[in-house]
């Protein structure tokens, strides 16, 4: 099992933008992000995977991934994320589980800045951007100063490009430093 906790102060910040996790063939994983966030706090969470090594014939040949991530702002369960993936006992190209996609993401903007507005406003900016229709993706304002997107991708280029351009409209529009979009 790995678990990672994060722990943001008040009027402290944290982005963190992981690659794709990548599980190879056999592969078992639990893993568990625990992110608790002070009234004051701003947070960026951007993380990924993949349904193996793509490239190598190995989409979904791991054994079995679990997966939760929670978040907590001032003390209070904001977001709730788990799921548990066992290839072998469900197909998981099934159009209700992952369908076509190889390619999942979330990310999580916490900020006062963080509106329904905003939230909608990348939204139709994204449906723009994704002219072949290759990354499905929604983005929503789950609560006051939270917003939420998820993305789902067959092909990891536009995928890779869909999260970086929504990274860089959120440094953009809400943290105001869009000099981060290129660091890692």
């Amino acid at each position: 099992m790995c678990r990672h906790d994060y722990v943001v102060e008040d009027d402290a910040e944290l982005h963190c933008d992981w690659d794709p996790l990548i599980p190879f063939a056999g592969a078992r994983l639990d893993q568990r992000f625990d992110l608790r966030v002070a009234r004051g706090g701003r947070l960026f969470w951007g993380d990924a995977m993949m349904a193996g090594r793509v490239s190598r014939g190995e989409a979904w040949r791991f054994v079995a991934l679990s997966h939760q991530l929670a978040l907590r702002t001032d003390e209070r369960l904001s977001y709730l994320e788990r799921y548990s993936i066992v290839p072998s006992e469900r197909r998981v190209e099934q159009p209700w589980i992952a369908g076509g996609a190889r390619y999942m993401a979330t990310t999580l903007v916490h900020h006062p800045d963080a509106s329904g507005d905003v939230a909608e406003r990348w939204q139709h900016e994204a449906v723009a951007a994704d002219d072949h229709n290759s990354v499905h993706f929604a983005v929503d304002a789950s609560a006051s100063g939270l917003i939420v997107a998820r993305f789902l991708s067959a092909d990891g280029a536009p995928f890779a490009r869909a999260r970086a351009s929504y990274r860089a409209a959120a440094l953009r529009d809400i943290f105001r430093r869009p000099e981060l979009a290129t660091r890692k």
